[in-house]
C-alpha cells in the first residue's frame, strides 16, 4: 500500500511539473480557412472552427490585415487575419 502511494504522488509530482507556455490566436467566427503560404489564391489546406485555438510561430509582425503563421496539422500554415 505504501509502495501504490509512493508511485502515486510520484506520478502526480512529474505531472504538476510538466508546463507548455505558448502565444496561440484563437477563432471566434464560424469558420477561418487556413492556407499554405501567405496568399489567398493558394488552395485551402483546412479550417478552424469557432473556440477553436493554434498555436502562434514566432517570430511575426501583425498589421491591419495580415496572414499569421500558425501551427496546423504537424506543419506551419497561415491564417488570414483582420484586425
Amino acid at each position: 500500500m505504501a509502495n501504490y502511494i509512493l508511485r502515486s504522488i510520484l506520478f502526480l509530482h512529474t505531472m504538476l511539473i510538466v508546463q507548455a507556455d505558448y502565444n496561440c490566436l484563437c477563432n471566434y467566427d464560424i469558420e477561418q480557412s487556413v492556407f499554405e503560404d501567405t496568399s489567398v489564391l493558394r488552395h485551402i489546406i483546412g479550417y478552424i472552427y469557432e473556440f477553436d485555438c493554434k498555436a502562434v510561430v514566432e517570430p511575426f509582425e501583425l498589421t491591419n490585415a495580415t496572414f499569421v503563421p500558425i501551427q496546423f496539422e504537424q506543419r506551419v500554415s497561415h491564417l488570414f487575419t483582420h484586425i
